[in-house]
C-alpha cells in the first residue's frame, strides 16, 4: 500500500479521465449528494493490511465475514473486500450486477443505475445478514463496539417520534472523530428546514453549493446530504422503517466522521472505469467501480432511528 494514499472526490476522478468518464461522473455526482461529498481512498489491488491489539478503537475495522469481541484481538487478512458495481460483470462472490436494458444507447441510465445501487448500499449494506453486502452506515452504527452510543432512538412513540434538535446536537457530539456529514431523506431534510423558519425552533440551517453546483443544506455548519431512491426507485431512507412501536412508519438519520484515514470512508481499486463503444464519448459498453468501506475511530458513525414524519421540536 502506498505511504501516501490518494483520497479523491468524484470531481477529481473526472478530471483524471477522458470525456466519457467525466460525463458519467457528472451524472453520478449531480444525482447523488452523498457520492459527491465523499472522498474515496485509493488502494492497490492487494488491498490493505492491518494489525490490531485488543480493545483498540481501530478494532472496529473488520474483514469480510470477520468477527469481533472486546476480549479478542483482530488481525485482518491481507486483503480488503472490494464490492464491484457495474454492468455485466462478475468477480468471485463479492459482486454487484446491474444489467442495462440497452447498454449501447442508454449511457445516462448506466450512470443513474450505478449511483442508485451505490447510494443504497452505502446506507443499508449489511454483511452481517449477507456476506456479499458492502458494509454501509447502518452496519457500522449497529455493529459498533458500543451500540448504545452509535444507535440511538428518537423516542418510543408508535410510528416514530418527532426529531428533537437537542437530540440531533447530542448525537453530533457523540461522533468521534469530528463529525463531517449528516445523511437523511429529502422529506426529513425539509422538516429540518421548515423548523429553522419556525421562531420557536429556529436558526440552525444554512445553504451552500457543492462542487457540482447542487444546493446543500447545512445544520450547524455540517452538510446534510440527501439520499433519494435506490434500485427500482425505492426510497433509501423513507418513512417505512420500524418504529419503537408496531407501526413501520419511521426513518433514520446518520451522522459520521469523514477524514483522511479516520471516520467512515470508502476505498476503491482504481477510479470508475468506463469502457466506451468504438472509442466514442457518448455511448458506454461497460461501467465498473470497485469499492469498499471502513469505519475507523472511537464512534465514527451515529444513527438516530425511530424518527416519525412529524414537525421537528426543540
Amino acid at each position: 500500500m502506498p505511504d501516501q494514499p490518494e483520497y479523491l472526490t468524484l470531481l477529481e476522478m473526472g478530471r483524471r479521465g477522458g470525456a466519457l468518464v467525466a460525463r458519467m461522473i457528472r451524472e453520478i455526482g449531480r444525482r447523488s449528494p452523498l457520492l459527491a461529498a465523499l472522498k474515496f481512498k485509493s488502494v492497490d489491488a492487494g488491498g490493505e493490511h492491518y494489525s490490531q491489539v485488543t480493545e483498540e478503537p481501530e478494532a472496529q475495522r473488520r474483514p469480510l465475514n470477520g468477527k469481533y469481541t472486546p476480549s479478542s484481538a483482530v488481525t485482518t487478512p491481507g486483503f480488503a473486500p472490494l464490492y464491484i458495481y457495474g454492468t455485466e460483470i462478475s468477480h468471485d462472490r463479492a459482486s454487484k450486477r446491474m444489467k442495462l436494458a440497452d447498454p449501447v444507447r442508454d449511457t445516462v441510465r448506466a450512470a443513474r443505475g450505478l449511483q442508485r445501487l451505490a447510494d443504497r448500499d452505502l446506507v443499508w449494506g449489511n454483511p452481517a445478514d449477507n456476506e456479499l453486502e458492502l458494509p454501509g452506515l447502518y452496519y457500522w452504527a449497529e455493529h459498533s463496539l458500543d451500540p448504545s452510543i452509535s444507535s440511538i432512538s428518537a423516542g418510543a412513540d408508535d410510528g416514530g417520534a418527532a426529531l428533537a434538535v437537542s437530540l440531533l446536537r447530542d448525537a453530533i457530539d457523540l461522533v468521534d472523530p469530528e463529525p463531517a456529514l449528516i445523511v437523511c431523506s429529502g422529506p426529513l431534510r425539509n422538516l429540518l428546514t421548515g423548523a429553522a423558519e419556525n421562531t420557536g425552533v429556529s436558526g440552525f440551517i444554512t445553504h451552500k453549493k457543492n462542487e457540482f453546483g447542487s444546493r446543500i443544506t447545512h445544520f450547524d455548519n455540517i452538510p446534510i446530504v440527501v439520499v433519494g431512491r435506490g434500485p427500482q426507485r425505492m426510497p433509501i431512507l423513507g418513512f417505512n422503517e420500524a418504529s419503537a412501536g408496531a407501526t413501520p412508519t419511521a426513518t433514520s438519520l446518520y451522522i459520521f466522521a469523514h477524514e483522511r484515514g479516520e471516520g467512515f470512508y470508502p476505498f476503491q481499486n482504481g477510479d470508475i472505469y468506463v469502457d466506451p463503444i468504438n472509442g466514442g464519448v457518448q455511448k458506454v459498453r461497460d461501467l465498473e467501480w470497485l469499492i469498499g468501506t471502513l469505519a475507523i475511530g472511537d464512534n465514527p458513525v451515529v444513527r438516530i432511528k425511530h424518527i416519525g414524519n412529524k414537525p421537528i421540536v426543540r
